[in-house]
């Protein structure tokens, strides 16, 4: 298992509708505490952690329950969200698939994107599904799986 570090993608890009809390996407969760201006970029924010959570001992369980594919181990070390602008987890729905989500447009065509969804396909042997940022829609599978 890695630790999340610096990384608060979790904290920012998805949308949350649960009776614990409510947050739409691509915007940081009102228990995040960051420095005034970098809370309008808070995806790309660096050298937060833990104590940036107004609630973290105590935070809902989707919260507490929720790993990005990254964290559980896969990938290279610079594929964590915040370092690759890729978020990857299990969110599509769709059995023995990981989705490769975009934190800014047009990054799941970069080179930097492009090589985080590469090492995440062949380090878990799983078709990744590929995203685009605004319209959620498929760009593209990558890998063949088992």
């Amino acid at each position: 298992m890695r630790e999340c570090g610096e990384c608060i993608v979790c904290c920012v890009y998805p949308r949350i509708n649960d009776p614990e809390l409510t947050k739409r996407g691509m915007q940081h969760c009102p228990n995040l505490t960051l420095p005034g201006e970098e809370v309008e970029n808070s995806v790309f924010y660096t050298g937060a952690t833990n104590h940036n959570c107004k609630i973290h001992s105590t935070r809902p369980k989707m919260c507490r329950d929720y790993r990005c594919v990254w964290l559980l181990g896969h990938g290279h070390k610079n594929d964590r969200p915040d370092k690759s602008l890729m978020l990857f987890d299990n969110s599509s729905g769709i059995e023995n698939t990981i989705q490769a989500k975009p934190l800014k447009d047009n990054q799941e065509n970069s080179k930097e994107g492009m090589r985080a969804v590469e090492n995440m396909s062949k380090s878990l042997n799983l078709p990744v599904i590929v995203v685009n940022f605004y319209e959620r829609k498929i760009q593209r599978i990558v890998g063949r799986g088992l």
